[in-house]
Order: structure tokens, then sequence, then C-alpha cells
């Protein structure tokens, strides 16, 4: 009986240093992750001419300046054309196809953009980094054909995205230590339950997201004068009895919920069915669904039909009261950036 309760008692001795070192393996991971391996970065870029006629090209000359250098960093390049018809190719002649994203392996860089139409034309390059969390910055250029002086030009509207959202990677170091401390437990401790949980499965995965993404629009709606939405912008319903006193936790349960009600509804679009419910979590399903006098959107009749060109009817939802908020059009492209899946 002794020699069987001191193997007890070395096994728990045993266990009890394998968590040891577990948590130092954590500590140091999380020390490790203090050290800064992503630094704010913007693109500057010359004056570039406002008029444009069909067939013309214009340059436009850029350059990536970062507040601090990471030996591993790397920057993509992306852009989508919301108005008029043309290409954007880089300095190599490398021509970049919309919604696509390219590697940006140096900090100097011209594009050259050629009109092929003779509408009002506008680009949006967005520039992105490969840090935890990602950074996202914007150029948006404006082109037409109406006749203005010569020597009219415009500067880029630049903008640094008001969103960071953390992609559904976790450390592997990290995933060491969790998978080192769970099997040590799981085997000194044999009584103890196994979760049979993937932590990889537990990191932020796109419909996380996309609830990042709505939280950082949205805001927390926590007074009184933002009755009767509460928490992350969820309009209290007929026998609800939420306050705007819930707590943070409560508020992601529920923003949660909301999601998933709206995925259901939108699910025979399958992969954009979380792209629309986002949208409808903004603006309401029936602006896109149709009610009363008001039709179906444009953007639901082409998902609809099997067309997923939509980036043009998706930020189209960017107005209030008739007029267009920047704000909400940087919401809209981002969202679309973010969530929309080739």
């Amino acid at each position: 009986m002794n020699a069987m309760n001191k193997k007890r008692g070395l096994a728990g001795m045993v266990a009890v240093l394998f968590l040891g070192l577990a948590v130092l393996l954590l500590s140091a991971c999380s020390d490790e992750m203090e050290v800064q391996q992503s630094y704010p970065f913007k693109v500057e870029n010359m004056p570039v001419p406002t008029r444009i006629v069909k067939g013309e090209t214009v340059e436009i000359r850029c350059e990536l300046k970062r507040e601090g250098h990471f030996s591993d960093a790397r920057y993509t390049i992306r852009y989508f054309q919301p108005d008029g018809k043309g290409t954007l190719r880089m300095d190599d002649g490398m021509v970049l196809l919309p919604n696509d994203r390219y590697p940006l392996d140096r900090e100097v860089f011209r594009l050259y953009y050629t009109s092929e139409c003779e509408d009002q034309q506008t680009i949006d390059i967005y520039f992105e980094d490969n840090s935890e969390p990602a950074q996202l910055y914007q150029l948006t250029f404006d082109f037409n054909n109406e006749t203005e002086d010569e020597d009219s030009v415009v500067t880029a509207d630049s903008k640094e995205l008001p969103v960071t959202i953390t992609k559904p990677v976790l450390p592997m170091m990290k995933l060491k230590a969790i998978w080192f401390a769970v099997l040590s437990a799981t085997i000194f401790f044999p009584g103890m339950p196994s979760r049979a949980e993937n932590p990889v499965k537990a990191s932020p995965d796109r419909f996380s997201l996309a609830v990042e993404c709505v939280k950082r629009f949205e805001g927390w709606h926590g007074e009184k004068k933002h009755w009767p939405y509460v928490g992350w912008g969820h309009k209290v319903l007929p026998g609800e009895r939420f306050t705007n006193s819930i707590s943070k936790a409560q508020g992601d349960s529920i923003l949660r919920e909301d999601l998933r009600k709206l995925c259901r509804m939108f699910s025979y679009l399958g992969r954009d069915s979380l792209l629309a419910a986002v949208l409808s979590y903004n603006v309401g399903p029936y602006r896109l669904k149709g009610y009363g006098k008001r039709p179906k959107s444009r953007l639901l009749k082409k998902l609809e039909s099997g067309d997923r060109n939509i980036y043009k009817e998706y930020v189209s939802f960017r107005c209030y009261k008739g007029k267009v908020v920047p704000s909400i059009e940087r919401r809209r492209k981002v969202e679309f950036m973010l969530l929309f899946e080739e």
C-alpha cells in the first residue's frame, strides 16, 4: 500500500512538473509575442491627372513608407473598380486583375492605369501586410472625361482603414505549448475529461472575422441615447428585455446569434451567405430581399442568378437619405475585401 501511495505521489509530482513547464512555455510565448513584429505603414503617391480619355494611360508613382522594419514583413496589393472600366498594371508589365491579390516586393514602384471607357472612373487600391492583426491602407483615384484646366491634378484620397482584423491563425509555438499542456494533463491525470477539440478550430474563423468587422464599425451601444440599439448594434425587439447596460460578453453572444439567423436566411446563397448576412445586419434584410413596393435589390438578383461580379452592387449600399456617406462606403469596401470568397 505504501509503495502504491509513493508511486501515486511521484506521478502527481511529475504531472505538476510537466504542467509547470507548460506554463513556462506559454509565458515564454507570450513574452516572445510582445516583440513588435509589425509597424504602421502608408503609401504616398505623386499627384495624378484627373482628366483622362478613352485609351489614355496615366502613371501613378508610389512609395510605401514604414515606421519600422521587420525582416519577415510582406505586403500585397489588390484593387477594385466600382465605376467605369480600365486596366491597371505594375511597372514590370504585370496586369492586375480586379479583386485578386498580388505580392508587393518593393517600396518604390509605379502603377499605370489605362482608361477603357468614356464614363467617370474610380479605382480603389488596397495594400495589406501579413502582420497579426493585419493592417490595410487604401488609395482611391477618380477620373473623368469632363473638360478641366490643363494643369488640373488630383491627389489620391488616402485612407488608413479603421480596421485591424486578426486572421484565423495561432502562432505555432503557442499551439505546441497548448498541445503540450493538454497532453501532460491527459497522461498524468487520466481521470480528467479529455476534450477532443483542435485548438486551431478555437481560433477566429471566417465567421469570427465577420463578427470582429461588425464590432469595429458598429461600435458599442452602451448608453441610453443609443436605445433601442444595444450591444454591438442589436435592435431590441418586442418582448426582449435587453438594456444598454448589458455586458460585452452578452453583446458578443447576441451579435453572433443575429448573424447566424441572417446566415440561415441567406443560406441558399452558399459561400456568399455570410457576406449577405453582414450587409443585412447593417441595412436590414429586406433592403436586399425587397418588401411592399420596394423591389428585390440588384445585388441579390445577381447572386441568385449565379453572377458573383457584385462589387459595385455591394458598395452601392453606402447612402443615407440619398447621399453617399464616405464612412459607410469605406465600411462596405472593407467588408467586401475581408469576406468575399474568390
